[in-house]
């Protein structure tokens, strides 16, 4: 998304933006070939593809190699701290 909308300091010093974002399409964003992982990844995995890419989050495809779900870092370092634990059995889930 960075990319595609081009220099961040035109939208903090006022330049008119919103044609450019009016015309954005989810293609001019989108990352062509992305890095995956697999469903059955361990973390480690995740973590080590994360740091060392300097990605986000990443797709997560199951044997079929379909979309199941996404992980992000944020997803990571709330597992890491149990609050994810902590807030699903907060909402009644697992």
């Amino acid at each position: 998304v960075r990319t595609a909308m081009g220099n961040p300091m035109q939208y903090v010093s006022g330049e008119p933006v919103e044609d450019k974002l009016r015309h954005l399409r989810v293609s001019d964003a989108m990352t062509r070939e992305p890095r995956v992982v697999g469903s059955e990844a361990p973390l480690r995995r995740i973590l080590t593809l994360l740091l060392d890419e300097r990605l986000g989050a990443l797709p997560v495809i199951d044997a079929s190699d379909r979309l199941v779900g996404i992980v992000s870092y944020l997803d990571v370092l709330q597992m890491g701290t149990g609050r994810r634990a902590r807030r699903a059995a907060a909402a009644g889930g697992a």
